[in-house]
């Protein structure tokens, strides 16, 4: 508690110093939180830290969904960062609203709600698939499309009747997912990425989870 403390209290490279200098034992954790408050803001961008002095930064993914928080640890196996779910830290109680209009608000409201909540950095993301004929449904509903009870298999069931009058060529849409990072001091980063590609008419593949089996990004034959 004490080095979170110090950390939202630094202001400028001489109190960094400063804290180094006189409490150097006590304060490495402090110094490594500052190093990333840093590293991220530079340039807007999530860029997260490596270890230091053998610790090891920590973030915790803001979702229940066991797919994703295996996803994000793939991809960020290439980093030292460790990635914890919210039964890790107690948390898988909590279940955040998601009444957002857009993936980033979503996934703001997300990533925020569980810092403040575990006193750590938290990592949230907000994606589904937006269809062009379907006006971008199902879009930020991706995951509720058949309804609030609704599982993958239902939700797709669904998109499939919905396109089932639309030809070949005007199947197109795009994956979306947006990213945010929420730090303990106050600040956010959000990040946006798309797809683009086409839905399917019937469902390939057995591996992905979500829309993967109806969605081939363009380029490839092959589904997500």
């Amino acid at each position: 508690v004490e080095a979170q403390a110090a950390c939202r209290h630094v202001r400028n490279l001489h109190d960094l110093i400063d804290i180094f200098v006189c409490r150097a034992a006590g304060y490495q954790y402090a110094f490594h939180r500052v190093r990333s408050f840093l590293i991220a803001r530079k340039n807007n961008t999530i860029i997260l830290p490596h270890n230091i002095w053998g610790v090891q930064m920590q973030i915790v993914a803001a979702t229940h969904n066991k797919d994703k928080i295996r996803e994000i640890r793939q991809i960020l196996a290439g980093i030292d960062v460790e990635v914890l779910s919210l039964d890790d830290v107690g948390l898988e109680a909590v279940d955040v609203e998601e009444d957002g209009d857009t993936f980033e608000k979503n996934a703001v409201l997300k990533a925020e709600a569980i810092s403040r909540a575990s006193g750590m950095a938290a990592l949230a993301d907000d994606s589904g698939l937006c269809v062009d004929a379907l006006w971008g449904e199902p879009g930020v509903y991706s995951a509720r499309y058949a309804g609030p009870d609704a599982d993958t298999q239902a939700n797709n069931l669904k998109l499939l009747t919905q396109m089932r009058h639309v030809p070949e060529p005007l199947r197109t849409g795009r994956y979306v997912s947006a990213v945010a990072l929420a730090y303990p001091d106050g600040e956010t980063i959000t990040v946006r990425g798309e797809c683009p590609g086409r839905v399917l008419a019937d469902q390939r593949g057995s591996g992905g989870f979500g829309y993967d089996t109806l969605f081939a990004p363009d380029g490839s034959d092959r589904t997500f």
